[in-house]
């Protein structure tokens, strides 16, 4: 019988979507997501509580975050100090936990550059990187979990908003084209992200990757590889190196022997 396991993830970028693109996941089997999501709970609720954990909102205090602007209870910087705390205490819940971190990001005016230069760039390489982020987070993390556990199932979760259906349709692409792989793949579902403790998580990993994006971007040295901690979390960086080796070694598509032809 194979195993189960879940992977949740989220993706996150730059402001203006401009520099950078990226995706965390958090993965795991059923015990181990059943044993985080109580520590999770527990985490929440404890004084002082949130509702919901969303990383976008501890900047501006706004959310569940926005009882830390009460200057009579908080008066500044306590306010902020008080919402990083409650994070950190979050993030110790997901580094104490058995669930597997992984990050993948790519630098968009890099990507773009080899989309449009390569000959078989627009062919195998997505518009938007966005999607070829997504494509690789799912074959890393189905790959990961395959070689680690064998005989397994794997289930992916996303946030339930606008960009839901470009995960639907990136996925069933990618199972569609990798069919070996897709034999341990089950489906994607997307859920509200204010209920699902996973998809919380998901959010942090997500927001670790895109602070050492944008750490690094400006003076280029984004690092291919970066430890978030010693037993997980690793930011796996789509360079221009990776990207030219994926594209010389595609199996020629139809278009291109067509071509070739005439």
């Amino acid at each position: 019988m194979p195993e189960s396991w879940k992977v949740c993830i989220d993706d996150s970028c730059d402001r203006k979507r401009s520099k950078y693109v990226c995706a965390g996941s958090l993965i795991g089997n059923k015990d181990s997501w059943n044993k985080f999501n109580k520590k999770w709970r527990k985490a929440l609720n404890r004084d002082p509580s949130l509702e919901y954990f969303h990383g976008k909102d501890i900047p501006w205090l706004e959310g569940p975050f926005g009882q830390f602007r009460n200057k009579d209870i908080y008066p500044p910087p306590a306010g902020i100090e008080a919402a990083y705390a409650k994070r950190e205490e979050l993030r110790n819940v997901v580094e104490e936990s058995d669930l597997i971190g992984f990050g993948v990001g790519v630098l968009v005016p890099e990507y773009m550059r080899i989309r449009d230069s390569h000959p078989r760039g627009k062919i195998f390489m997505a518009r938007d990187p966005f999607e070829y982020v997504l494509q690789e987070l799912i074959y890393r993390t189905t790959k990961t979990i395959v070689e680690y556990r064998g005989d397994v199932e794997v289930s992916f979760v996303s946030d339930n908003s606008n960009r839901a259906p470009v995960y639907e349709a990136v996925y069933a692409d990618w199972k569609k084209r990798n069919p070996n792989t897709a034999k341990s793949m089950l489906g994607i579902t997307h859920e509200d992200d204010k209920r699902h403790f996973g998809l919380q998580a998901a959010d942090m990993a997500a927001s670790s990757v895109n602070a050492i994006y944008k750490s690094h971007v400006d003076d280029g040295s984004v690092p291919i590889e970066y430890a978030l901690s010693e037993r997980f979390w690793r930011i796996g960086r789509i360079d221009e190196k990776y990207l030219l080796d994926i594209l010389e070694h595609q199996t020629p598509r139809n278009s291109e022997l067509e071509v070739s032809i005439t």
